[in-house]
């Protein structure tokens, strides 16, 4: 496992128009910035986690705290299957375990003080809750361009989760 005991800034957030978005953890270290790709369901697990895990800890989240934004124009390393959360109490830091889906690739830790954990759970927060609105009826999401809900026996077939 590849180790950055520091970096310059982190976010986990979203690129793209709600129904198309790409989900990514991404970084920046002495060597460059790193980009991971993971699920929408992943970022809103880290979140939940994130935040028992600061309350546990006794650490109340800020959302005063600054974001980096997103990068697009970073290729993504690989595709996270897990992610590992654990808090380091002599340096103050959280380390976050990114494993890989495939063997092929090292795994990826870095660490983060826990007074900028915070700020970043909020921004993830904010990304897994912008997508596209549900249907009041069958509670599916909605594209912009129409929706065949099956409250109104609509046909599904065409459907994106």
């Amino acid at each position: 496992m590849r180790e950055y005991p520091e970096v310059d800034s982190w976010v986990v957030g979203a690129i793209g128009r709600p129904g198309e978005r790409t989900f990514l953890v991404q970084f920046s270290a002495s060597d460059g910035v790193h980009s991971y790709v993971l699920e929408k369901g992943q970022v809103a697990a880290l979140v939940l986690e994130g935040r028992r895990l600061l309350e546990v800890i006794g650490t109340v989240s800020q959302s005063s705290g600054d974001v980096a934004a997103l990068s697009e124009l970073v290729m993504p390393e690989f595709r996270i299957a897990e992610i590992h959360l654990a808090y380091d109490e002599a340096e103050g830091q959280i380390s976050l375990g990114l494993v890989p889906t495939t063997d092929d690739v090292h795994g990826v830790e870095i660490r983060v003080p826990v007074d900028e954990f915070g700020p970043v759970l909020d921004y993830a927060e904010q990304a897994v809750g912008g997508g596209r609105p549900a249907c009041p009826r069958c509670g599916l999401a909605m594209d912009p361009d129409g929706h065949h809900c099956p409250a109104t026996n609509g046909d599904l077939r065409d459907h994106r989760p």
